[in-house]
Parts: structure tokens; sequence; C-alpha cells
């Protein structure tokens, strides 16, 4: 199995939650037929687990104000639940380019595994905000023959994605 690297404040989430299944790549690496080699993994942008974080900030100070707001509370349980949402997220969703197709799985315990064929694919959009082009992230749309489409959100470095995918498919 590939290592992939994480990052070091995430290593007791990410323990626990292999330790209850997860898997860092884990599924691509068991279906990858015996020819088929992995070209680009897609990771997550680091502002993915920033947001996580900030949630988790939100939550702690929201916490500290309980005995000044009743609405903290909300605020406090609002915070914990979309920082458990966005790690849960992070480590559950393996993202791959391989020479044949494109692969996303998404799912902690109900599983979501979505393929296109690299032949298949038909239409390949990138779309990258102001901030996304400043710091390097985007989300990538890949629509296939039929009614295949995959959406890579909050990817690491898109323009090395897309280089990869149009060199993959010469």
């Amino acid at each position: 199995m590939r290592e992939i690297s994480r990052g070091k404040g995430d290593i007791i989430i990410g323990a626990f939650l292999v330790f209850w299944g997860a898997s860092l790549m884990g599924y691509i690496d068991e279906t990858l037929g015996s020819d088929e080699k992995i070209l680009h993994p897609v990771e997550f942008h680091w502002t993915h687990m920033f947001v996580a974080y900030c949630y988790l900030l939100i939550a702690v100070a929201s916490l500290l104000m309980l005995s000044v707001s009743p609405f903290a509370l909300i605020f406090f349980v609002s915070g914990i639940l979309l920082f458990i949402y966005r790690t849960i997220q992070y480590y559950s969703t393996e993202r791959a380019l391989t020479n044949r197709r494109v692969i996303q799985k998404k799912g902690f315990i109900a599983r979501k595994v979505e393929n296109i064929s690299l032949q298949k694919i038909e239409e390949a959009n990138l779309s990258q905000s102001i901030q996304g082009r400043l710091l390097g992230y985007g989300t990538v749309r890949l629509s296939g023959t039929g009614i295949g489409k995959i959406v890579l959100k909050d990817i690491d470095d898109p323009l090395k994605f897309m280089k990869s995918l149009n060199d993959a498919r010469l």
C-alpha cells in the first residue's frame, strides 16, 4: 500500500478513523487492474482541514462564551458537527487518476464509488475562485458519455491534475 502524507495534527484523528475501518487509499489500491497504475493521486488541499480546525476553534470559543450567551451552545454544537463532518470527509475520500480511469470513492460507513474511463471523458472543467487561484486549489468536473459525472472538490494543484489527465488521454 502506498503512503499518503497527511498533516501532522491529523495523526490522532487518522488513527481513530483507520481503527474504525477507514483506509487512506485502500479501496483504490485493492481495485487496481493488473497493469493499471496510479498516475496522479488526487488530494484535498490543506485549506479543507484548515476550515475544519476553524470550526473546532469556533466550538471551543463558544464553549467559553456559554455563560454569557445561551446561543453559544448552538455555535458549539454546530462547530463540533462541522469539524467531524469535514474530518470524516477528508479521511474517507479516495481519489486518483490512473492510466485507465478516474476513480473517486466517498464514504465512511456507506460507500459510493464513481469511475470514468479515460476514453469516455467528454469534458473536463476546472473552476477556481480568486482565493483558490492564490492558494492553489480548485474543483474539477469530469463528464463522461451518458450520465457519468465526477466532481473533484477542493483538490490540491488542479492545473497539475488537468495536465496529468490530458497527458493520460493521449
